[in-house]
């Protein structure tokens, strides 16, 4: 008996510290259980909006964001599930691109909060610095 409450705590705790990350396109279109996920998103109801890229890169998840004004930041990121829609990017690495803000340049991104309510919106946020929704480019 002992040795069963043994395995179930050894389980439990493992189960409890595991994450569902992905760090490859393959690895992320299973975690939000969506073959079809799109690579390439538009932000919604701005000027100058955000373009968002999804691609792989030094075997990690790389998201790119860039406007008609440029680049503005490139991420080398592992993408883990925190609940039924929402999901973090932790950064691995991040470059600002010349068309970032030198407001923007001096921040240490660390994560970046993503939430997926529905598979045509994706929502996107670092910290209280900033957030856009974002719709598929087809």
């Amino acid at each position: 008996m002992k040795t069963l409450i043994l395995i179930l705590v050894a389980l439990f705790s493992f189960s409890a510290f595991s994450q569902d990350c992905a760090t490859n396109l393959a690895q992320l279109k299973s975690l939000v259980a969506n073959n079809g996920f799109p690579t390439k998103w538009a932000e919604k109801g701005d000027q100058n909006p955000f373009l968002l890229h999804i691609s792989e890169r030094n075997n990690l998840l790389n998201l790119r964001l860039t406007t008609k004004d440029g680049e503005w930041a490139m991420m080398d990121t592992r993408v883990c599930k925190k609940n039924s829609e929402r999901y973090a990017a932790e950064v691995k690495k991040i470059v600002w691109g010349p068309a970032a803000p030198e407001i923007a340049k001096g921040r240490n991104v660390k994560e970046v909060g993503i939430r997926l309510p529905y598979h045509s919106t994706l929502e996107v946020s670092i910290s209280i610095f900033w957030s856009g929704e974002f719709e598929p480019v087809r």
